[in-house]
């Protein structure tokens, strides 16, 4: 099923728990995935790039394996991440997470990474997840807590050109994508709403980057998978 999740807070142990981010990961029916995670209120050093990091992937690109009845393990692989776009220290190997969920209903992460190389200490992480209603989601300031209905559109879109790689998750009525230009230090970032009457993107949250413009505008309004809407394909609808 579809999910939409906003984090909650990030705590680097043994550092304290904060969250400066507005976060939100969104993850298909087939497990396509796009994580956003822009400053609320970025530093003066962050303002060539706000987030915290970007990153999206393939279901092939990460690996779900059930630990018990609460917990599962994740793999991440990772198909276009920022830090490897920007030159920023990533680590090369799989990385492996922890999710257990709380009775609350949030969902608690934990992982160690280790991004200059697994002979180095590693950095333990925690993070706190809580599940969002895509389908009623309206903006940043106007949603419902709870998992996202079963049955809500989810709908993925691919490019790989000659200049371009990129995902496009659409989950419910919340819109991400990534967008990285090819042989060059460029990554473009979207984030907004579907319109429920006209099907147009609206309300965005996020517009950064110089390749904007090659994001699609609308919900195609032929989903067939395998089909092409303005260089994206479509892989799942």
């Amino acid at each position: 099923m579809p999910y939409l999740f906003q984090r909650k807070l990030m705590q680097v142990l043994p550092g304290q728990a904060d969250e400066s981010t507005r976060t939100l990961s969104s993850v298909s029916n087939e497990g396509h995935y796009v994580s956003l995670r822009p400053f609320i209120k970025a530093a003066k050093d962050q303002e060539e790039f706000p987030f915290e990091s970007c990153f999206a992937g393939f279901n092939k690109s990460c690996i779900v394996s059930k630990i018990d009845e609460k917990t599962t393990k994740q793999t991440f692989l990772f198909d276009i991440h920022s830090n490897r776009v920007l030159g920023i220290p990533l680590q090369d190997a799989p990385l492996d997470t922890y999710w257990t969920t709380w009775v609350s209903g949030d969902i608690e992460e934990r992982g160690t990474i280790h991004p200059n190389g697994p002979e180095n200490e590693g950095i333990k992480f925690i993070e706190l997840w809580q599940p969002i209603k895509a389908e009623t989601y309206l903006s940043k300031d106007n949603f419902l807590v709870g998992s996202t209905d079963s049955t809500s559109r989810s709908i993925t879109l691919k490019m790989d050109s000659e200049q371009y790689y990129g995902i496009v998750v659409i989950v419910g009525d919340v819109v991400q994508g990534l967008l990285h230009k090819k042989k060059a230090k460029d990554i473009s970032v979207l984030r907004c709403v579907v319109d429920k009457d006209t099907l147009r993107f609206k309300k965005y949250e996020i517009k950064f980057g110089e390749d904007l413009m090659k994001f699609p505008i609308e919900v195609p309004s032929s989903i067939t998978v395998g089909s092409f809407i303005n260089g994206w394909e479509i892989i799942e609808s």
